[in-house]
C-alpha cells in the first residue's frame, strides 16, 4: 500500500488544490454578494418576491333613524379578457352566457376586439360573481378586478339628503360631503411576499399599518315617512302638472328632521346620468316668497303682544280693499281676497288666509314689531343643519322697508324662506314658542350592533 501513496500523491494534491481554489472562489462570491453588492442583490430579491400594494378600508355606512342602511360600501367584480393572450372562447362564453343570462353570441362579438383589456362584464356584485370567481382559475384567459363601490340601496329615496361619492372616492353634496373626513377610510400600503407559485402572502417581517374603516353615521330620518312624504310629493307633481316640489317632516319637540324631499331627484348609484340640478335639496337650499303661510307668523305676534285678540273683528271689505299711504294718500294699492268675507274674526282670518283681514292686523301690531318676530323666527338667517348648501333666504333691513312693506310681509310677500325655516316657525307654533335648532344626525360613530 505504502508503495502506491507515491504514485496517487500527486494527483491527490491536485484534487486538493482544486477544492480549495473552488472554495476561494464561492467564498469570494458570497463576499461580493453578501458583502460588496449586499443592496444591489437585495433590491433584486425584493423585486421579484415583495409586492407593495395599496390597502383601503370601508367608508363609514350611513343609517336611517330605525336601522335601515341608506348608504354602504361593498365589493364588485369587472371580468375582462387581454385577447392578445391565448383564451378559452368557447368555455368563457358559455360561463358567462349562463350566469349573466346574455346570448352567446354577445360575448363572441365582444371578443372579436383585440385589446389588452376586454371589459365583457362590470359592476357585478360579489354574491352574483361569486360562481365565476370560485371556477375562475381554471378558464384559460378569464380575469376579474375587485372594486370598492358606494351602493345606495333606496336609489332615488335619499339621494340630495345622502349625496353621493364620485369616482376619486370624494363624498359629494349632503351628508356625503359635510362628514366626509368621518366617513372615509384609511388607505395605506401593506408588504407582500410572493411565493414561488404566484401567491401573495402579508409579509411577517415587517411592522403592517392598521387600516381603520370610515365611521358610521345615523340620520335622523325614518325611512318609511320619507317614503310616505316622497309618495305624497310626486302625487302633487303629477295632479298639478308642477316642476318641482319638496317638503320636510320635523319632530316640533326637538328639532329632529324626520323626513326631507325635494324632488325631482336622482339615483346616487349612476348620478353621473343626472342634471346636476338635480342634485339640489331645494328643501334648504332654495328660498321661496311664503304668501300666505307667512301669516301665522303675523298672527302669533299680534297675540303675544296681546295688541289683538283670538276674538277681535275685522272688516274684510266683502274682498276689495283700497290701502292708501297713512303719510302720502297719493300712494294707495288695491288688496284683493281670493274670496270675498264681511267681518271676520282673527282665527277666522287665519282660517280664510284673508289678505285684507291680515293688512289690518299689520296696521294695529306695527312695521317694527313685525320686522323684529320675523327675526326671532329666524327668517334671513341660516338655521344650522348639519347639511351643506343652506340659504339665509331673505328679510331685507328694517331701514330699507318703505310704505307697504308691513302689510306685504304680513301676508309673506317681500321675504322669502326656506322651506326648513317655514317649517321651524310652524314647530315654534306648536310647541309653545320654542325656536328649535334642526338636526338631522341622530348618533355619529354609530353601531348598529
Amino acid at each position: 500500500m505504502t508503495s502506491l501513496y507515491p504514485k496517487y500523491q500527486s494527483r491527490i494534491q491536485v484534487i486538493v488544490i482544486g477544492v480549495f481554489l473552488i472554495l476561494l472562489i464561492l467564498l469570494s462570491k458570497i463576499f461580493s454578494i453578501q458583502i460588496v453588492n449586499e443592496n444591489k442583490y437585495k433590491q433584486i430579491v425584493n423585486e421579484n418576491t415583495i409586492r407593495e400594494i395599496v390597502r383601503k378600508g370601508d367608508r363609514g355606512i350611513i343609517y336611517a333613524s330605525d336601522g335601515n342602511v341608506i348608504a354602504e360600501t361593498i365589493k364588485k367584480y369587472n371580468f375582462w379578457v387581454n385577447t392578445y393572450d391565448k383564451f378559452d372562447e368557447n368555455l368563457i362564453i358559455q360561463t358567462l352566457s349562463n350566469e349573466f343570462q346574455q346570448p352567446t353570441n354577445y360575448y363572441s362579438e365582444k371578443l372579436k376586439e383585440k385589446t389588452h383589456y376586454l371589459v365583457l362584464e362590470k359592476n357585478v356584485p360579489q354574491f352574483i360573481a361569486l360562481p365565476i370567481l370560485k371556477k375562475i382559475k381554471t378558464i384559460q384567459g378569464l380575469q376579474s378586478e375587485g372594486l370598492q363601490v358606494r351602493h345606495y340601496p333606496y336609489k332615488n329615496l335619499f339621494s340630495q339628503i345622502v349625496g353621493y361619492v364620485d369616482r376619486d372616492g370624494m363624498g359629494k353634496v349632503g351628508i356625503e360631503k359635510k362628514y366626509n373626513d368621518m366617513l372615509k377610510a384609511d388607505t395605506k400600503s401593506v408588504t407582500y411576499d410572493k411565493s414561488s407559485s404566484g401567491h401573495l402572502n402579508k409579509n411577517i417581517d415587517v411592522s403592517q399599518p392598521t387600516i381603520n374603516d370610515g365611521k358610521n353615521i345615523n340620520i335622523t330620518i325614518d325611512s318609511n315617512i320619507q317614503q310616505i312624504l316622497h309618495s305624497e310629493l310626486s302625487k302633487g307633481i303629477n295632479s298639478f302638472s308642477a316642476k318641482s316640489a319638496n317638503g320636510i317632516i320635523i319632530d316640533p319637540k326637538n328639532g329632529s328632521i324626520l323626513a326631507m324631499v325635494s324632488l325631482p331627484d336622482y339615483n346616487p348609484n349612476n348620478y353621473y346620468d343626472y342634471d346636476i340640478q338635480t342634485y339640489n335639496n331645494h328643501s334648504i337650499s332654495s328660498a321661496y316668497e311664503p304668501g300666505s303661510t307667512y301669516k301665522i307668523v303675523t298672527t302669533a305676534l299680534a297675540l303675544d303682544s296681546k295688541l289683538v285678540s283670538l276674538e277681535q273683528k275685522f272688516n274684510c271689505e266683502n274682498g276689495e280693499y283700497l290701502y292708501s299711504s297713512k303719510d302720502n294718500s297719493s300712494l294707495f294699492k288695491k288688496i284683493h281676497d281670493h274670496e270675498p268675507n264681511g267681518i271676520l274674526s282673527v282665527a277666522e282670518i287665519l282660517i280664510e288666509s284673508s289678505n285684507i283681514g291680515m293688512f289690518k292686523i299689520a296696521d294695529v301690531v306695527g312695521s317694527k314689531n313685525i320686522y323684529k318676530f320675523s327675526k326671532k323666527f329666524g327668517f334671513g338667517s341660516k338655521t344650522g343643519i348639519e347639511l351643506p348648501n343652506e340659504s339665509t333666504g331673505s328679510l331685507k333691513e328694517f331701514s330699507s322697508w318703505d310704505w307697504l312693506s308691513d302689510n306685504s310681509i304680513s301676508m309673506g310677500q317681500e321675504v322669502s324662506t326656506t322651506t326648513l325655516q317655514t317649517a321651524l316657525a310652524y314647530a315654534a307654533i306648536a310647541n309653545g314658542g320654542y325656536l328649535l335648532k334642526p338636526t338631522i344626525l341622530k348618533n355619529m360613530n354609530y353601531d348598529r350592533n
